[in-house]
């Protein structure tokens, strides 16, 4: 559950909004970037946020993006890169990049389900300030590795109100229980993080897992793994896909052959493609 290694796209020409202009349906508004923006007391409570030129409540739809890292380290700055592989193929897409509360394996602080809470907070805070953002209410959630499992949870979990409109997720745990004897890292990271086995924590290994909140309403999601991934196996994702499957929610998906806990810089790209065109049919 490592960061994973983006490719950083070149400066694409004739494809970009320039800050002063207008375009059809758009607002006038400047681009903006806000970093470290607070959406709690703790210091790890921090968000980037990139506001595109030209952003209206009516069009300018959010993409939030998770970290990966075991749940234990990470950080934000990943965001910058998801931004600019996605800004040539989304049109008219905020951004924000969140940091959240880490699992210190030495002091136990900040166990399972901080980081839940934190996403929670953050997409609330992200609400709140959609009108003064000048951005819509219409969000996609994403992540890798255990930004991937967040991004599921939350959108499974909380999106009552319908706010979430689709999820990304790269090689994402989906189900806990199922995950936890992969290997002996997966054992001793979910050990640590949940404070025990599923065995002795059945409610919270259920509760930490986002497919036991997935219905027939729950929101259109596009997911990748790699076949070679030797930290979260592949069989996660196929039980996405067979749940997705059964309940009949929009999906689609892909697996690449050889690939492992992150792609390379050709797969990373294909993804960002196949996720765009999944994001444009289901995300209006």
């Amino acid at each position: 559950m490592r960061n994973n290694r983006f490719l950083i796209l070149a400066a694409v020409c004739g494809m970009a909004v320039s800050s002063g202009c207008k375009k059809d349906g758009w607002g006038t508004h400047q681009a903006k970037t806000m970093k470290d923006v607070a959406y709690g007391s703790d210091p790890q409570q921090k968000m980037d946020v990139y506001l595109p030129a030209g952003r209206n409540t009516d069009k300018t739809r959010m993409f939030i993006w998770i970290h990966g890292g075991a749940w234990t380290g990470g950080d934000k700055s990943e965001g910058s890169g998801i931004k600019q592989l996605l800004d040539p193929y989304l049109d008219n897409y905020a951004y924000a990049s969140l940091n959240y509360r880490l699992y210190n394996t030495s002091t136990y602080a900040n166990r399972f389900p901080a980081q839940e809470d934190d996403v929670k907070a953050a997409v609330d805070y992200i609400l709140a300030h959609a009108q003064e953002w000048q951005v819509s209410d219409r969000i996609v959630i994403g992540g890798g590795s255990a930004g991937g499992h967040l991004a599921l949870l939350h959108g499974y979990k909380y999106n009552t109100a319908g706010h979430i409109r689709a999820a990304v997720a790269y090689y994402p745990p989906t189900e806990l229980k199922s995950c936890f004897g992969y290997n002996a890292f997966t054992q001793f990271t979910l050990y640590s993080l949940l404070g025990g086995t599923p065995d002795m924590e059945p409610q919270l290994y259920a509760g930490s897992s986002p497919l036991t909140y997935l219905t027939a309403g729950s929101c259109p999601t596009v997911f990748f793994h790699g076949t070679d991934d030797q930290v979260v196996p592949i069989s996660q994702s196929d039980t996405l896909k067979a749940r997705l499957m059964q309940t009949g929610v929009p999906y689609d998906y892909a697996y690449y052959p050889g690939q492992g806990h992150g792609f390379n810089d050709a797969t990373n790209l294909q993804t960002v493609q196949k996720a765009t065109l999944f994001l444009k049919a289901h995300v209006q």
